[in-house]
């Protein structure tokens, strides 16, 4: 295991970005050091989970904070590749929540921003490792279903 500490900024405070938050509290190579959701009521709530949390004014200032090394983008998926865009021009990593973008062309375009600019990535798919997935990928391999 590394010693390097990942900062990371989160952007969307809901239910996804305050799971992931209180899962990196407690992770020893992570460390949140800037968070940001437009809604005052989930910064808030968000704060008294972790306490000093820094709340900033834009998902573009936590972007371009050279206090953050690593961008995880929980908010709607609307706004998922804009805020991927910056992420990348900025030169950082990006986590992202399921789906990638609004459709399958946005999609499409996401993952082909990625390849282009060569940004480390991931995409939180919690749910790939449970019984309904995996009877799925069962049926897929075997040819019961699918083409």
């Amino acid at each position: 295991m590394t010693d390097k500490i990942i900062r990371v900024g989160i952007i969307g405070l809901g239910v996804m970005g305050q799971r992931m938050l209180t899962n990196m509290q407690g992770h020893a190579s992570f460390e949140v050091t800037a968070a940001w959701d437009p809604l005052a009521e989930a910064c808030t709530a968000a704060q008294g989970a972790a306490p000093g949390l820094n709340i900033v004014a834009s998902a573009a200032e936590l972007i371009a904070s050279d206090i953050t090394d690593l961008i995880y983008i929980a908010c709607p998926p609307h706004w998922h590749r804009e805020y991927a865009d910056l992420a990348m021009d900025a030169g950082k990593p990006v986590y992202c929540e399921k789906p990638l973008g609004i459709d399958l062309a946005d999609s499409e375009a996401f993952v082909a921003r990625l390849e282009e600019t060569g940004t480390k990535n991931i995409v939180n798919f919690a749910q790939s490792q449970c019984r309904a997935v995996a009877e799925i990928e069962r049926a897929i391999k075997s040819g019961e279903i699918g083409s």
